[in-house]
């Protein structure tokens, strides 16, 4: 083993280069020590990524030993994580005007990587998703940057966002209390949340209605389902609501705009 690690440590942004002795006492411990000794060197506030120029790929992972993964004399790329994370949302955002999902997808998640901590790239692949109508994926990326959301976020968007994938998903109830979050954040959704609301009354009602239908039509056969308590079981099944209602027309025909946009 040598007695210590010559590391050139480069700032990709600006190529300033500084060269770093990593002790051989180093050897064992994580890449996260790495990195914070680079975001000390450069004065970087926010994350700092890591990868090495002669092979070896990102140096992502924290738990990692430096011994295993840097060698003697190895080049060390550090990237800015906000500005990489803020060039690569930017990006995601001129793609997805132009409608190129699958590059502004790729650019978002480039910009989750780099800014772990930011709610915003999770937002824009929520936007995504909605557009997609993969209404799964998109709730779990607008839950996850409510989560993350910061004080200057337009948290109230996001609400609106997720109450989207959640109408999507025939999560009515759902949708409604997401809808109440939103305009108690300031986003003008009264419209949509009345719409939902009624969509919520609609679905409530034809469920009974069904449940109604399905326990007299086991009467009429003399076989009413029961469970091991001797109680009356109602499995309702798939929903089946808003089928021909003027809500279902009204719920489904809101803002594609408003909720949409990628920001």
């Amino acid at each position: 083993m040598v007695a210590s690690l010559r590391v050139t440590l480069v700032l990709e942004s600006t190529q300033q280069a500084l060269q770093v002795t990593v002790p051989a006492t180093w050897a064992d411990r994580r890449v996260a020590a790495l990195r914070r000794l680079a975001r000390k060197k450069f004065g970087i506030d926010g994350a700092a990524a890591l990868r090495c120029a002669s092979g070896g790929g990102d140096l992502g992972d924290d738990d990692a030993r430096i011994g295993d993964v840097v060698a003697d004399g190895a080049l060390v790329l550090v990237t800015d994580g906000a500005a990489a994370a803020a060039a690569a949302r930017a990006e995601g955002n001129d793609a997805y005007a132009r409608g190129d999902l699958r590059a502004a997808a790729s650019a978002y998640e480039e910009a989750a990587r780099f800014a772990p901590g930011d709610g915003r790239p999770r937002a824009n692949l929520a936007a995504v998703a909605v557009a997609r109508r993969d209404y799964r994926d998109g709730a779990a990326h607008a839950a996850a940057a409510l989560a993350l959301a910061a004080p200057a976020d337009p948290v109230g968007r996001w609400w609106r966002r997720l109450a989207r994938c959640q109408r999507g998903g025939a999560r009515y109830a759902d949708a409604v209390a997401s809808l109440e979050r939103a305009t108690a954040a300031g986003e003008a959704a009264g419209a949509d949340l009345a719409a939902a609301r009624e969509a919520l009354a609609f679905a409530r009602k034809n469920a009974i209605e069904a449940a109604g239908a399905s326990v007299g039509a086991a009467d009429r056969r003399g076989r009413t389902a029961r469970d091991p308590r001797g109680i009356p079981s109602l499995d309702w099944g798939p929903p089946r609501i808003l089928q021909n209602s003027r809500s279902a027309v009204e719920w489904s025909s809101l803002s594609e705009v408003s909720l949409d946009r990628p920001f």
